[in-house]
């Protein structure tokens, strides 16, 4: 089999595609009583900046915050964020999802 083959056409019209099918839209954490960690990141003409956040039976417990320079990515701030999000959950004895 090649895996260099290129495909010379769409399979499938974008307008054919059902995406409602493609992505879940109910919260299977809801009735989840462990540690959950949340994490964004954006970008300003002042800075990249991420963030996490704790949540404990759906209250927020915990809020991290790093600020990157302006040549940074969002996706290297993501990074960031997730990193540290790791780091927290490594540290707890509970089930933490991130």
């Amino acid at each position: 089999m090649d895996y260099e083959e290129k495909i010379n056409r769409i399979t499938i019209h974008p307008s054919l595609f059902n995406i409602i099918n493609q992505i879940s839209t109910t919260e299977p954490y809801k009735d989840d009583n462990s540690t959950m960690l949340f994490t964004d990141s954006s970008k300003t003409e002042i800075g990249t900046v991420c963030v996490y956040h704790a949540l404990e039976n759906g209250i927020k417990v915990l809020e991290w915050k790093g600020k990157l320079e302006k040549f940074h990515t969002v996706f290297q701030a993501e990074l960031l964020g997730l990193k540290e999000a790791i780091i927290r959950a490594s540290q707890g004895n509970e089930i933490t999802k991130v």
